[in-house]
């Protein structure tokens, strides 16, 4: 716990993880590297771009960018580049929680920095190479490199970073458990960054002071300090560290059991948090107040406070932990107002958002929570249950669960007692039973009896009447029950073919809003490729062709795909075929489409293998990746080609080039070999046609009398010079064009195969 008081909070300081307004300036920075020569210019701006993405905690491009900037200084030989890419290496591996990784960055950068001799980076390597021993709790080395680098600011004449020095020196020894170390060195810290005339780290020192002795419960010590922190932020005007202040205190004073001046102290700080319009903090704040007048015992106004909390983080992102302690804090409340089952559903809710986040802590305490509520009812049952899924957490949730397991065998004792007592009721309520059934059946027995003479006696009565008429209609009932039947039996076969067709019929709708599901939504397609369309147009209800995008670091991959076979069994073929390329992008990480189209093989082999029979679908494609960041565009196909048209002055004299396909499917194939991954040049206002062979396969013809004849391939050379004669046209009334070509030539004549085609425009 100290070591998340203190030394987290120092390294906060020192690394910050908060900015405003970052995109522009990266979108600055990124292009003043497109129009830089490889200069220190170059190395300045990447570093400084490096800094924004941590900033904006994308630590993948701020490592990728801290790596071009080192690249660049070796090649210049630029040793302050070097030195400052290794630091912000580190930085970004701290960030990552790669302590070992930062540790080396860092110790490299200091080596530099020493054959230079520049002080100032020498006594920067030294701070952070110090702040890494401490992470990995190593203090003895932590100390060492600290003080070397106070020991150098000194020499600077560094106040401000003396300061810091100081700071991180009194958090190793709150770590190593010398607390009358740690005040004197937070104490020199306050006295230098007062010389240094920075107020605000003053305040931020005093506030960690203050949270020291919170640690150790001297609450007067701690009130002392927080009081003094809260007097900077006045001076500063600063609002937040205001209510940040206020809240501190308030917290002491709760842990004082002094509900009236803690909660005195957090309507303050609520207040102004309103003021600062931060939604996060306003709802903590509002539970914090909450839970202090559940402690004044006024439910009425804890409830207000918790749901107007609650009502602000059902609204925020990235809110669950907030939210599910709100959602436990309720639960407190409804079980005071005797509400158990409000109390019992705010505490589920919990435990959902607990799985969720995976905190085991909010979990034990839920299931901890439950348990105690069940007993309250004596269903013994529920709490066992609940007991024996809190007991199921790891040793870290609580440190012995001696006491547990005896609560858990307790309740299942109790719980077999009240099962053993319900089988002996039930046991008892099943004899009653019996002896009513038999004295009913005795009854019974005996009024059959009577009544069974009077019948004889009746039937010996009427016994000729009923001979005499019943020859006269035996006949006539017979042939009636035949029609019958005939008929019952035509409707039934009906009936039954009837719903056989309806279930085939369902079960096809069904695949296809299946098959659906696996198409990209036209939104997600225009919002990463403005320009474009898709033709798709399946040969039955579901079809063997579909379509394929994924967005992977600023690379968009977008695919044409023809699945054996067409219908049903085309459409399960795709789906496995679909599921395949999405791994090898998603799950196995490739960036390259020959060796997308190389693992999708793989995957969809792999697949069919398993069937004991030999399976030999698979699928053609055209895969297209187009790498915006880098102005760069790749293509790989299976039997499909690509086509292109690069945007010229004069469209007349436009062409439509063609990249050939390796001549192997995607399964199962006598000569594998893999696929080749071509480069094309990136030029702006080029079209691109991804297309299965389903419109070039198409039967019609431009007149009645050949389509009457059976009517002739559309052929890949008319779809060819149709595309040419469209490039002025928009791609979307491209599309049009191509849809009204295709019912015109195909008229009334049967759809031979499923149709897809996909135009891009860069």
């Amino acid at each position: 716990m100290k070591r998340i008081i203190v030394l987290v909070l120092t390294l906060g300081i020192l690394f910050p993880t908060a900015s405003f307004a970052q995109n522009r300036k990266i979108d600055s920075l990124n292009t003043i590297l497109k129009n830089s020569t490889e200069d220190t210019i170059g190395v300045k701006a990447l570093l400084e771009l490096s800094r924004e993405y941590r900033l904006e905690n994308e630590i993948s491009k701020a490592q990728n960018s801290a790596q071009q900037a080192l690249d660049l200084s070796k090649k210049l030989d630029f040793k302050k580049g070097i030195i400052r890419s290794y630091s912000a290496l580190g930085r970004g591996a701290y960030f990552n929680d790669n302590y070992p990784k930062a540790l080396e960055y860092h110790l490299k950068a200091l080596k530099i920095a020493e054959e230079t001799g520049d002080r100032i980076d020498i006594a920067a390597s030294y701070q952070r190479i110090g702040e890494m021993y401490a992470l990995e709790g190593n203090e003895d080395k932590s100390l060492d490199y600290t003080n070397k680098a106070l020991a150098m600011y000194q020499e600077l004449d560094d106040l401000k970073n003396m300061a810091v020095q100081h700071h991180s020196l009194a958090s190793v020894y709150d770590l190593m458990g010398k607390p009358e170390l740690v005040e004197k060195h937070f104490l020199e810290g306050i006295r230098l960054a007062a010389s240094a005339n920075d107020d605000r780290y003053v305040g931020i020192l005093y506030e960690q002071l203050g949270n020291f002795y919170i640690t150790r419960k001297n609450y007067q010590k701690a009130l002392e300090y927080h009081k003094l922190s809260l007097g900077v932020s006045r001076k500063l005007k600063d609002d937040k560290g205001v209510a940040d202040s206020y809240s501190d205190l308030g917290n002491i004073y709760l842990a004082e059991n002094k509900f009236k001046e803690a909660l005195e102290n957090n309507l303050l700080a609520l207040d102004l948090y309103m003021r600062c319009a931060d939604p996060a903090t306003i709802a903590q704040s509002n539970m914090i107040v909450g839970q202090i007048y559940m402690d004044l015992d006024q439910p009425v106004k804890a409830l207000e406070h918790h749901l107007s909390a609650l009502q602000i983080t059902e609204q925020l992102p990235d809110s669950d932990v907030l939210t599910a302690d709100i959602y436990f804090s309720l639960s407190n409340v409804f079980v005071h107002t005797g509400e158990p089952d409000k109390a019992v559903m705010y505490l589920k809710k919990t435990v959902m958002l607990a799985k969720k986040l995976k905190n085991e802590r909010i979990l034990g305490m839920s299931y901890q929570r439950l348990t105690e509520l069940a007993l309250k009812t004596q269903d013994y049952k529920s709490a066992y249950e609940f007991q024996k899924l809190r007991t199921s957490l790891s040793d870290s949730v609580y440190e012995s669960k001696e006491e547990e397991f005896q609560q858990v065998q307790q309740l299942q004792e109790h719980f077999e007692e009240e099962k053993k007592e319900n089988e002996r009721q039930l046991h008892l309520s099943q004899i009653a039973q019996k002896e009513l059934a038999l004295k009913q059946e005795s009854t019974l027995r005996y009024a059959l009896i009577i009544g069974l003479i009077l019948i004889l006696v009746f039937a010996g009565f009427i016994y000729n009447r009923f001979k005499l008429t019943q020859r006269q209609k035996e006949t006539i009932t017979l042939q009636k029950e035949l029609v019958e039947n005939k008929r019952k039996e035509a409707e039934a076969q009906k009936q039954i073919i009837e719903e056989k067709q309806k279930e085939i019929i369902e079960s096809i709708s069904y695949a296809k809003r299946l098959q659906e599901a696996i198409l990209p939504p036209q939104e997600f397609v225009s919002k990463h490729l403005p320009g474009n369309f898709i033709l798709y147009r399946p040969k039955d209800l579901v079809a063997g062709d579909f379509y394929f995008m994924e967005v992977v670091d600023g690379k968009v991959y977008i695919a044409a795909a023809d699945s054996t076979g067409h219908g049903v069994p085309g459409a399960m073929v795709s789906v496995v075929c679909s599921n395949a390329l999405n791994r090898a992008v998603k799950e196995f990480g490739e960036t390259e489409t020959g060796r997308i189209l190389d693992k999708t093989r793989e995957l969809v082999l792999e697949t069919f293998e398993k069937s004991e029979s030999e399976v030999k679908d698979g699928m053609d494609i055209s895969l297209l990746c187009i790498d915006k960041t880098n102005e760069q565009v790749y293509w790989s196909g299976a039997n499909n080609p690509l086509w292109y048209v690069s945007a010229v002055a004069d469209m007349a004299v436009a062409e439509l080039v063609e990249v050939k396909a390796n001549k192997q499917p995607i399964g199962k194939t006598d000569n594998p070999k893999p696929f080749t991954t071509h480069k094309i040049g990136y030029i702006p206002g080029t079209a691109f046609y991804l297309f299965t062979d389903g419109y070039a396969d198409q039967f019609g013809g431009d007149d009645q009398l050949i389509r009457q004849a059976g009517g002739k391939k559309f052929k890949h050379k008319q779809l060819k010079e149709f595309l040419l004669a469209n490039q002025t046209l928009p791609l979307e009334k491209q599309s049009e064009s191509l849809d009204q070509k295709f019912k015109a030539w195909k008229g009334n004549l049967e759809q031979v195969d499923d149709v897809c085609i996909i135009g891009i425009r860069l």
